[in-house]
């Protein structure tokens, strides 16, 4: 098989799984039961509730001020912890850039063993 159409082929494929990725949207369970937690802190008549609300909301500003060393590189990050919380998924940055890169490196390997010429 010719390496520029074994390239083709992996890409379009790789483009699929990407756009299935993209459309499949978030959890609703996981934001509905986020809604009903909210709505919970909200309305709660007991203080052990409500201190158990600000300990929490303390603790989620806590785990995304700390900013990795690979994710420290990245342009406008707001933005994708922002993307990445939207998803549903328990993804911190550093966990996004290491599977980049272990896909970029799957891909170079795969190139560099099938003769590909850089």
């Amino acid at each position: 098989m010719n390496l520029n159409i074994l390239i083709i082929v992996l890409s379009v494929v790789f483009g699929l799984l990407l756009l299935g990725v993209a459309f499949a949207g978030p959890s609703t369970g996981k934001a509905k039961a986020r809604r009903l937690s909210a709505m919970k802190d909200r309305h709660a008549a007991s203080t052990e509730a409500v201190v158990a609300a600000q300990m929490r909301k303390t603790i989620a500003a806590v785990n995304g001020q700390n900013a990795n060393s690979l994710a420290s590189f990245m342009p406008r990050r707001e933005m994708l912890e922002l993307r990445l919380r939207r998803t549903g998924k328990n993804w911190t940055l550093s966990n996004l850039m290491l599977a980049m890169m272990v896909g970029f490196l799957i891909v170079a390997l795969l190139l560099v063993l099938l003769g590909a010429r850089f």
